[in-house]
């Protein structure tokens, strides 16, 4: 039985995982992938040095249909706390121009360090595992 069933093991995935597990270790996480492999877009992002945040971290910059969240969430939070995880995971950061890249330059490395660092906090990662049905009744997660 698993406390929290995340779907998608990207990037958002990985580090929503890493961060339920590093505030409450006593959960039982399962992040399910439908692809052979996580990460696969953070892999090849930022032309492959992966840019994972800006010094200008405001509502303005980014896009969404939910402005309020958008603004809620900027105001609430800062460049310095995606900074200190990726540290935390093993990243670091350096600073090109205002945006933040991890000193290897490569994705990849930061793919292959969230899925270690899953795997070293007992995470469990199914890949090839495409999710077709939610039930809140019994809260069970259907996949195949």
């Amino acid at each position: 039985m698993y406390d929290i069933i995340i779907i998608g093991a990207g990037v958002s995935g990985l580090t929503s995982a890493i961060s339920a597990k590093t505030h409450k270790p006593d959960l039982n996480i399962l992040v399910l992938e439908k692809q052979n492999k996580c990460g696969r877009k953070l892999s090849a992002s930022g032309n492959g040095k992966c840019n994972v945040t800006n010094v200008l971290f405001e509502a303005e910059c980014y896009h969404s249909s939910d402005r309020d969240f958008v603004s809620a969430f900027a105001s609430a939070h800062s460049p310095d706390e995606v900074k200190d995880f990726f540290d935390y995971c093993g990243i670091p950061l350096y600073n090109n121009n205002g945006y933040y890249y991890p000193l290897s330059n490569q994705a990849k490395q930061v793919t292959c360090k969230l899925i270690e660092l899953c795997e070293r906090l007992g995470i469990e990662i199914l890949t090839d595992k495409e999710v077709v049905n939610i039930s809140s009744a019994d809260g069970y997660c259907i996949y195949r």
